[in-house]
């Protein structure tokens, strides 16, 4: 499994806020175990702002952003069931 960066930190944002402390350190210590990471580039930030610029009728995130250029430029598929990967037109699996 590859992590990108701002994945693991979203994720273990959103496990601290909504399961608590001890959820949130046992995940992140067996993803530090199990994982991959990846960061973005420069360029992967400033094509993701572009990418957001395009698509003006949406509300995509700049993270969903940044995670499908970078996964554009890996050749990786992003495990999502967000539809906004889809209207970027990015690889996804299901």
């Amino acid at each position: 499994m590859v992590i990108a960066y701002p994945t693991l930190l979203e994720s273990y944002t959103l496990l601290l806020y909504r399961l608590g402390r001890p959820t949130a350190q046992k995940w992140l210590n067996e993803v530090l175990m199990g994982a991959a990471f990846v960061n973005p580039t420069a360029e992967d930030y400033r094509d993701a702002a572009k990418k957001v610029l395009a698509f003006t009728d949406q509300e995509i995130t700049l993270f969903d952003a940044t995670v499908a250029v970078l996964a554009d430029r890996l050749a990786f598929r992003v495990w999502t069931y967000d539809h906004h990967f889809d209207v970027m037109c990015a690889a996804v699996w299901r």
